[in-house]
């Protein structure tokens, strides 16, 4: 197959200011190098395809649809103008060590908004069983109609629930179904709070502890926790008022 992309696929010349075109026998397709040639063949082969795009470039894995056992096969297109090997890895070290900075300076952030709603005594159990109503009741009670736009934190336990769990957890509340903080966040919007209204900008999120995985590349989120053994994870409401 790519032996025959080198002799079908050809490239328009380079043009400053023009867009570059390439063409499978004769037929113009958008620029995108064998990358999209190699789409183009495989799946009129029958094969499933997926793109993928990395920092550096741009490459092809596809598999059988039937009766394949075999792993991925990996196509990548190298430019004379990319970058050496040598190179690629270095900044992919680079980017790696920014992204472990990143991560201690997100966790130094909610390290603070915990001690803050541990100090405002802004927690919170999943096995209240009004849960939404406390969170709701919780957040509004804290909101300063003064400041338009402002953050909340709260700290919810997870009851002994693990991370997947607790991530995965679906609410039912008021006639919707959905993981707690999109409820949270649902029914936050259009409440009355100090006289001013919620608006539907407003929003919730869980925030977790993060690390660097031992590859250097993958995130790992985990739970929070107390000094008591006890999980816990931020809830994160960004609130706009009207």
């Amino acid at each position: 197959m790519c032996g025959w992309l080198a002799l079908a696929v050809t490239e328009s010349e380079r043009i400053p200011g023009i867009k570059q075109e390439r063409r499978i026998n004769g037929e113009k397709f958008e620029k995108g190098g064998y990358a999209n040639a190699f789409m183009r063949l495989a799946k009129a082969c029958g094969l499933e395809v997926r793109f993928v795009i990395t920092a550096d470039h741009a490459f092809n894995q596809n598999m059988f649809k039937r009766n394949s056992t075999a792993g991925a096969y990996y196509m990548h297109t190298t430019l004379a103008d990319d970058l050496s090997l040598a190179e690629k890895v270095e900044r992919i070290n680079e980017r790696n060590r920014n992204k472990g900075k990143k991560i201690g300076s997100e966790n130094a952030k909610y390290q603070a908004a915990i001690e803050t709603a541990f100090a405002n005594d802004a927690i919170f159990h999943m096995n209240n069983t009004h849960l939404v109503d406390t969170m709701l009741d919780g957040i509004t009670g804290r909101i300063d109609p003064g400041e338009r736009s402002q953050r909340i934190d709260l700290i919810l336990y997870t009851d002994g629930k693990s991370y997947r769990e607790f991530y995965e957890y679906q609410m039912s509340y008021n006639g919707m179904q959905d993981k707690l903080h999109h409820v949270i966040a649902e029914n936050l919007r259009g409440m009355e709070a100090g006289g001013k209204t919620i608006k539907d900008t407003s929003s919730c999120n869980f925030r977790y502890s993060k690390e660097l995985g031992e590859d250097g590349m993958q995130t790992i989120h985990s739970l929070w926790t107390d000094e008591a053994g006890a999980d816990f994870a931020i809830v994160d409401c960004q609130i706009y008022l009207q």
